[in-house]
């Protein structure tokens, strides 16, 4: 494919692998970079033809794939913290929240569902639990933990799709 693939080492500390795949530039993704990384301000909202939709996750890739994904189905906003997406509830009403569970170094995901639920606005959002925790019964537990539906990483694009929608439309 033309891609580069890169490591770097240090011995009793860990290694990072790199791949780069080639492609063309998503004009969606340039314009909305500033506001994907680690945003506190929601998108522009004066051009809303969609259902709007806060997508918390901490890594920048997920969040791009997410809004390219969702491009067609609902605006996407996004977090990359609890903090940050916690600020933007407050100052804006989604209609979907999608919650990655492993925030990182933040807050857990379903510490962010419980605070989004003690909001007037918000105690009857779907929210989606958007996670590579799968194993036994984590997806009932995220269920019970407030969470209205489930989707196991990796996922499809359509799969993703035709869940938003059903909550959706």
């Amino acid at each position: 494919m033309g891609g580069i693939i890169s490591v770097e080492s240090n011995i009793g500390e860990g290694s990072t692998f790199t791949v780069k795949f080639p492609g063309k530039q998503n004009p969606l993704l340039a314009k909305n970079r500033k506001k994907l990384d680690n945003s506190t301000q929601p998108a522009d909202s004066t051009e809303q033809k969609f259902p709007v939709a806060l997508y918390i996750e901490d890594d920048p890739i997920n969040r791009d794939v997410m809004v390219m994904f969702l491009k067609k189905t609902c605006q996407v906003d996004t977090a990359g913290s609890a903090e940050a997406a916690l600020n933007m509830a407050t100052s804006k009403r989604y209609d979907l929240i999608l919650v990655d569970i492993n925030l990182g170094e933040s807050m857990s995901g379903m510490e962010v569902v419980k605070l989004l639920l003690t909001m007037p606005d918000y105690c009857n959002t779907p929210i989606i639990a958007v996670t590579a925790y799968s194993m036994g019964n984590e997806r009932s537990e995220f269920l019970r933990g407030g969470c209205t539906h489930y989707l196991a990483k990796p996922f499809r694009k359509r799969e993703l799709i035709d869940l938003v929608e059903s909550i959706l439309l």
